[in-house]
């Protein structure tokens, strides 16, 4: 017979939380609990010893009257399906140097309060232990957007053919492999780990009370001393916001903006554990305030009308209390999942020159130091005097960008439209791609663009990093686009080998104000910074130019 590998007699898998708000006493985290629900739930508190650490294991039952598969049966057979269900759990409460952590078992996860929680607790943890060629879990999101991606890969990626664009996307979670770390599973085997961190920490801790305590140790320690793996930095720079009077300020504008109808730069996003089965839903009802409503989908503009009908300083507590309900069935019987409405939202706020996030219901502000960092990396993009004298744009003649470019060249000779003019692109799926815009009369490749949003501009960014690459990387993409300018240019003419020397980003601000780093949201700083140093490894210089606004009203807010 074969025998279990004997590790599992001395670790188990389990998920590691770190509590916030509770300072370093442990005694203190009992006021995160709800001591009505500990009733209900007849939980048991008994003190314990975990080697030289004191430890509070609480444990309760989960008693239901109707078990969650009744209403699937119930549904397929036509008969009546009615058993209880009754589960059980724990938490484990303990303080290491300065923190308080906590570890549920079985059901018991579910007793810890989410706001007590530190979001990124796991998460930092894994970007600094992670091997990041052997990348198997990765859910991001991108902000402005209203997308959760979530990839999974079994056997394991590098972090590069994941596609993390870290200077547009927030990492909510990650997981891969760990080969280097000091926990009890580890050994003297040095064996592999394998790390998953979001909020939580899961992954296989000591069993015994003093090895738990161990590794937990060990936790802190790289997170004191370590940095991320490359290419995942830019998850220490999105930090929660803790500030009791802060969160106050940023709920009370969030309040008002509700209170006015004023949708813009809020998206309604289900949260990433949710995700599976609001795809699947074929109908909600949704809640907020008194009023149940039901729907096919549920916009962004249905949550704000309904909050915007609560009373003033009201609207936000009543979306913490608001439920959306998904349901597999068009008649609404069988229920799938729920969630808070508060979490579903993704909204942009600013304080000053500080930007803020809400996302799956935590603030967060991506750190001013490294911000400032990026936007004086990026600020010799931006020169006094441009290169390039591109004409004002006049939305009330050209709305779009096409319109725009089609007009472009009859007010400036020597430019040649390539806009959707496309040329082959083996590196790529789709087989083909835009290089740019314009060709300006000295060979300058010029991309533009109007928005002022992550998403317009991560697409700019991305078209200009492709167009290098391909440029640069394939010759068929090289000859394809000589070609192209040989007959759009009305005898001028590319070298077959023509590589780009010169890139320029032209953006009308959306809203009307002057291009500078200091008018660019956050993750445009860094997705701008980040592209700048592609297109340098591949000796390209990049400008980026601020179109001029036509119209008088748009001038004046320049």
């Amino acid at each position: 017979m074969k025998q279990l590998p004997q590790f599992h007699a001395k670790t188990h898998l389990g998920t590691l939380y770190r509590l916030r708000g509770v300072g370093s006493e442990l005694d203190h985290a009992f006021d995160l609990f709800d001591p009505s629900e500990l009733d209900e739930r007849q939980a048991q508190i008994e003190w314990c010893r975990l080697g030289d650490v004191d430890a509070i294991f609480v444990h309760a039952d989960f008693k239901h009257d109707r078990a969650s598969w009744c209403d699937d049966a119930q549904i397929t057979t036509g008969l009546c399906i009615q058993h209880p269900e009754h589960r059980s759990g724990a938490v484990l409460l303990f303080a290491v140097d300065e923190a308080v952590y906590a570890m549920g078992y079985g059901q018991g996860h579910l007793l810890i309060p989410d706001d007590a929680k530190d979001q990124r607790f796991g998460l930092s943890f894994v970007a600094r232990r992670i091997d990041e060629r052997q990348v198997r879990q990765l859910v991001r999101r991108r902000p402005g957007a209203g997308r959760v991606d979530s990839t999974h890969i079994p056997e394991g990626a590098p972090l590069w053919m994941v596609g993390l664009d870290a200077g547009a996307e927030i990492v909510r979670r990650l997981g891969g492999q760990a080969p280097a770390v000091a926990f009890t599973y580890a050994g003297r085997e040095r064996r592999v780990l394998h790390l998953e961190g979001g909020a939580g920490l899961r992954t296989r801790f000591g069993l015994a009370g003093a090895d738990l305590i161990a590794d937990v140790r060990e936790i802190d320690r790289v997170l004191r001393e370590e940095d991320p793996a490359p290419g995942l930095e830019v998850i220490d720079f999105l930090v929660p916001v803790t500030d009791r009077l802060l969160l106050l300020d940023l709920e009370a504008d969030l309040d008002e903006r509700l209170g006015g109808l004023d949708a813009d730069g809020i998206v309604l996003v289900p949260p990433s554990d949710r995700l599976r089965p609001w795809a699947q839903a074929r109908a909600f009802t949704y809640r907020v305030g008194s009023v149940a409503c039901e729907a096919d989908e549920v916009t962004v503009d249905d949550i704000v009308r309904r909050a915007s009908l609560q009373k003033n300083t009201r609207r936000v507590h009543e979306l913490k209390r608001g439920r959306i309900e998904m349901f597999a069935d068009a008649r609404r019987r069988e229920r799938t999942a729920n969630v808070s409405v508060f979490k579903c939202l993704e909204v942009s706020a600013t304080r000053g020159s500080r930007r803020f996030f809400l996302m799956e219901g935590h603030w967060y502000e991506l750190d001013a130091a490294h911000l400032a960092a990026q936007r004086a990396q990026i600020a010799g993009l931006f020169r006094d005097t441009p290169s390039l004298d591109l004409p004002a744009w006049d939305r009330s003649r050209h709305a779009d960008e096409r319109a725009y470019n089609e007009w472009l060249p009859g007010e400036r000779p020597g430019y040649i439209k390539l806009d959707r003019e496309l040329v082959r692109n083996a590196m790529a799926s789709h087989g083909s791609i835009e290089v740019c815009d314009h060709l300006a009369p000295d060979d300058t490749l010029v991309l533009v663009k109007r928005g002022s949003g992550s998403r317009e501009l991560s697409h700019l960014f991305a078209q200009a990093s492709v167009a290098a690459k391909t440029l640069f990387a394939s010759s068929t993409a090289r000859a394809d686009f000589a070609a192209l300018v040989g007959r759009l240019g009305r005898g001028r003419t590319l070298a077959p080998d023509f590589v780009p020397k010169r890139m320029v980003l032209a953006i009308l601000h959306e809203r009307g104000l002057a291009l500078r780093p200091e008018s660019m949201l956050p993750f445009s700083v860094t997705a701008l910074a980040q592209t700048a140093a592609l297109l340098a490894a591949y000796g390209v210089e990049l400008e980026v130019i601020g179109i001029a606004p036509a119209d008088k009203r748009d001038q004046a807010r320049s």
